[in-house]
């Protein structure tokens, strides 16, 4: 779009004086308003939506009311400590004016519990005794000593964030359950900003300025992945961006100006979690725009992002979806479906000993948080026994504490010994072996050895985390003062508060540690116990991301799980369990495959439901409806194997539109109520299927197929001889991207791999190097042949050839790549040949197949098919002779006929009384003479013939020809055993 009219920005004062010099009042009137004009706005109110209780009370009665009936049922044997916890809490809530939040959160918990949504709290939120009371979280605030104050205390009243996680496939349910208790126009969505980075605004500038796409494309790259770095950052660390920036090219003109718009706003979105609730309209505190997408009834979105509507004292929950969640959903449905045991995530226990097993041995891929090459390092050292271990490395495994995660190991299993500045120490560090790890931890050493109150204790984290020396300096006077009141030395106070510091700046909410430690124990217990209905689960969320469901895959090989292709008589919208020869087996989603959408792959698995599998391709076209299945669907569900038990895929892409043009025809006819002739048949015998003749297409490569899989799929599911012997190799080499790990960095290895992409470089001196996607079992990784290296091998370089290889593994801002120092041609063992690309040519002529027979064609399927129509073979042991009269007796004979007597062909007339009168007398004609010998029937329909299979044989005569012949015409008999198959002629 160009916008034609300059003039789309604010105008200065003479540019407006300007442009109306006729009227100077005007100016100068805009003035006056302008300084009569008062605004204040309140910045101290919370505008919360109001509760209304169901009998009028108030809204912490109600609160109460609730409460006390939930704690009963949470702690049938509660003693007054608990009580105590619960009443307090309800204080601190009505001291700071959020009663009406609290109920606002447990009604839609309430709603989700009915609904069957799997939802969990996440931060602070679960340290809330009410909120457990309330049924909100199910995380027991007591047994995991969760400190309240990190949630909400009196000194720091902010509204406390309750953030919700939600299957991610259901918030929308939550989000419209809001819409319709709060009414329209007081719930809405957050905006977002999106700013230019670094890399966006080095494309768009050269998009603006029609730069070549290669060279924007590889400028972007050049930029490292380094977390909101900013250009001038970049060049300084790249060489090859210095030397771009700095040459007086096009490149330093390109880089000058990207510079110029980074961090410039650049587009407005949807909050991934924000929604707003009010009582009074959202309008009057806040403008709201339409949801950028096509549904007329989307929530609106505000047009303030987060930091001024929480300066309004605004309500904004966080619902964020979690994909996890639907995972867990997903699977647990599984289970009940294929296994009838039925579970719910609190009744899965939390000492299961095949769980800590797998998370022991590392093999966590797809469990959540914990599925990382380096977590998965560090679980497999920690070798965690509790809920509580993980939750530990959870909050360990960021900047900052890592440092620490090797003493924590260390002190668990009794390598080092654990020892406390101060014996007060150990009953606040104990469960973390003595390692600060939580902010609560930070919170109660101040309040032990400081003298303050949580509240207090929590404002001074905030402090310490901020690093302000005045605030700092004051503060640790404090500390100190209370240390010495509560019998401490200044010597000990200090060297406490010196200790806490450090820890304050990054020590982990541990309430949010424990509600991610849940969600990665109940994904590591059913990966562990129901390992087919997990991953059946994973992969479904996976749809849509080639890199994760390709991991996904190899985990499932790895496990020995085998992975099967789509399927028209088995598979289902989504991923699914399913079973092969070797055992439990998981079944590739129909419409995961692209191009084909659930509303082609619904009809066919409604049909299939209906009236049974489809027998052979003439069955299925003859059942689907033409208007929910195209051509492009239906040839790409043949390319992945969707087909593979009703025919060759290679016969079926030739005769793609053979097929389409039938599937036309036959829902034409259905859906016009015509009746062919066949149909009048009812039960007496099988409906007969048009005969469908397909070209001979050679069998298809292992080449195309993985092409078309990698295409169609995202991945690749076939096995062939090298990828078997890949496996085989995994011990020894590199063949998974899941193996290459940055503890490997200046590593030598060896791999064994395909050449995908291959993109051709030179460095500053000029010399040429190559940059290869190199694909392996799972994934690609990168590898970097230097000039020396590529003399030798670059013959080898070409997308699809097999290598074997050695080199040594790099980490460069992230990435992890291999410098190939030696590689070869991959040979597969006992082949003096390397492995040719491919197999022969798809229409190779091949004698066997009627090479130089240019007609020469196939049937739908390689093995039995069953629309491949054969004569029926009489089972008697005699031949019925004719009397004349329809009477017959038995003579004995020594052979059963196979060939045909005769060969009876209908044509239909397209009147349906007349055809259906004179089918029917035709085979009551044939009933009159059953005998042993088989006969062909054949309806001429339109465009086909179609051969009929009859349940009966019999014994050909002159009086049985006579008497066709005058029904049918003597044309439309043919006896095989004349010469040359003439006509029939009716005795005179």
């Amino acid at each position: 779009m160009k916008m034609e009219d300059p003039t789309f920005y604010l105008r200065s004062e003479a540019e407006m004086a300007a442009l109306f010099p006729e009227h100077p009042e005007a100016i100068s009137n805009s003035g006056l308003i302008a300084e009569k004009s008062e605004l204040e706005i309140d910045f101290t109110k919370s505008r919360l939506p109001r509760y209304h209780t169901p009998n009028g009370e108030s809204a912490l009665q109600y609160v109460r009311q609730l409460c006390e009936e939930g704690l009963r049922q949470r702690y049938p044997s509660a003693d007054q400590t608990v009580w105590d916890r619960l009443n307090y809490e309800l204080m601190v809530i009505d001291s700071t004016g959020f009663p009406d939040y609290f109920l606002v959160v447990w009604d839609i918990a309430n709603f989700v519990h009915r609904e069957d949504i799997v939802f969990g709290v996440r931060g602070s939120a679960a340290a809330s005794l009410v909120l457990y009371c309330l049924g909100v979280t199910d995380i027991d605030p007591l047994a995991r000593k969760l400190v309240f104050e990190r949630f909400l205390n009196l000194e720091r009243r902010e509204m406390p964030d309750i953030d919700m996680d939600f299957q991610d496939d259901r918030r929308e349910e939550v989000i419209r359950y809001c819409l319709d208790k709060y009414g329209e126009g007081h719930v809405a969505q957050i905006v977002t900003f999106g700013t230019l980075g670094a890399k966006a605004a080095v494309r768009d500038v050269g998009r603006a300025l029609g730069t070549e796409l290669s060279e924007v494309d590889r400028l972007a790259r050049l930029i490292p992945t380094t977390l909101k770095i900013t250009l001038e950052q970049a060049i300084k660390e790249t060489p090859e961006l210095q030397q771009a920036a700095s040459d007086g090219g096009n490149g330093q003109r390109l880089l000058d100006l990207a510079q110029g718009i980074e961090g410039t706003v650049r587009h407005a979105s949807t909050h991934a979690a924000g929604v707003m609730i009010t009582e009074e309209p959202l309008t009057d505190f806040v403008p709201l725009a339409r949801g950028t997408n096509s549904d007329t009834n989307a929530v609106p979105t505000t047009q303030y992002p987060m930091k001024p509507l929480d300066d309004l004292g605004l309500l904004k929950m966080d619902f964020l979806g979690l994909t996890n969640l639907t995972i867990l959903d997903r699977a647990l449905k599984l289970i009940s479906g294929t296994r009838g045991e039925a579970m719910t995530l609190p009744d899965i226990p939390l000492d299961d000993l095949a769980t800590f097993k797998l998370l022991s041995s590392g093999e966590t891929a797809g469990v959540f948080q914990l599925e990382g090459s380096g977590m998965r390092r560090y679980i497999k050292e920690l070798r965690p026994s509790s809920v509580m271990d993980i939750a530990a490395m959870i909050a360990l495994y960021r900047p900052g504490p890592m440092e620490f995660i090797g003493d924590f190991i260390n002190a668990k299993h009794g390598r080092t010994q654990i020892t406390y500045p101060h014996d007060d120490l150990q009953a606040l560090l104990e469960e973390t072996y003595g390692i600060v790890v939580y902010q609560d931890q930070v919170l109660l050493i101040a309040q032990r050895f400081g003298g303050y109150t949580l509240g207090e204790a929590d404002i001074l984290r905030k402090a310490m985390g901020k690093k302000d020396k005045v605030v700092m300096a004051a503060e640790s006077e404090k500390f100190i003062a209370g240390g010495i009141a509560n019998g401490y030395t200044p010597e000990l106070s200090r060297q406490m508060f010196n200790l806490i510091e450090p820890f304050a700046g990054y020590a982990f909410n541990k309430a949010h540690s424990v509600c991610y430690a849940m969600v990665s124990y109940w994904t590591a217990y059913l990966k562990a116990n129901y390992t087919v209905e997990y991953m059946v689960a994973f992969m479904d969320a996976a749809t849509g991301a080639p890199e994760k469901l390709t991991a996904a895959i190899s985990e499932c090989r790895r496990l020995g799980i085998a992975i099967l292709a789509p399927d028209v008589n088995r598979g289902q919208v989504g991923f699914a369990v399913d079973s092969n020869d070797d055992g439990e087996a998981i079944r590739f989603g129909m419409a995961a495959v692209k191009n084909v959408g659930v509303g082609a792959v619904n009809p066919i698995i409604e049909e299939r439901n209906a009236d049974g599998s489809f027998d052979s391709l003439e069955d299925f076209c003859k059942r689907v409806n033409f208007s929910s299945l195209n051509k492009r669907a239906l040839e790409s569900l043949i390319k992945v194997g969707g087909f593979d038990r009703l025919g060759d895929r290679g016969a079926m892409i030739e005769g793609l539109d053979r097929i389409m043009s039938l599937i036309r025809r036959e829902t034409e006819l259905r859906e016009s109520g015509q009746t062919t002739m066949f149909d009048m048949l009812g039960d007496a015998v099988n409906t007969p299927l048009p005969a469908l003749e397909l070209p001979i297409g050679g069998d298809v490569t292992d080449h195309e197929r993985t092409l078309w899989e990698q295409e169609l799929l995202g991945v690749t599911i076939s096995e062939n001889p090298i990828t078997r012997a890949m496996y085989a190799l995994q011990d020894e080499s590199i063949v998974f991207a899941s193996q290459l790990t940055p503890d490997m960095n200046n590593m030598q290895k060896s791999s064994v791999g395909t050449v995908g992409s291959v993109e051709e470089r030179t460095t500053h001196k000029g010399d040429p190097f190559v940059k290869v996607q190199f694909g392996l079992l799972g994934g690609d990784i990168e590898l970097v042949i230097w000039s020396n290296v590529l003399a030798t091998t670059g013959h080898l370089w070409k997308q699809g050839t097999h290598v074997a290889l050695t080199g040594t593994v790099k980490e460069h801002n992230g990435y992890l790549s291999i410098s190939v120092d030696g590689a070869r041609e991959y040979r597969l063992p006992g082949h003096e040949e390397a492995t040719p690309l491919t197999n022969a040519p798809r229409n190779s002529a091949n004698p066997a197949q009627g090479a130089n027979n240019p007609r020469s064609v196939a049937p739908a399927a390689s093995s039995h098919n069953p629309n491949q129509l054969k004569p029926a073979i009489p089972t008697g042991n005699g031949t019925g002779i004719s009397n004349g009269n329809g009477a017959s007796h038995v003579e004995a004979a020594t052979t059963v006929p196979t060939e045909p007597a005769l060969s009876i062909r209908v044509s239909e007339t397209g009147v349906v009384a007349e055809d259906k009168n004179r089918f029917e007398d035709i085979i009551r004609l044939l009933l009159n003479y059953k005998g042993n010998h088989p006969f062909v029937l054949e309806v001429e329909t339109g465009e086909r013939i179609v051969t009929l299979e009859m349940p009966f044989a019999i014994q050909p005569c002159d009086a049985l020809v006579s008497n066709l012949s005058e029904m049918i015409g003597s044309e439309n008999v043919l006896i095989p055993g004349l010469a040359n198959a003439t006509p029939a002629q009716a005795p005179v």
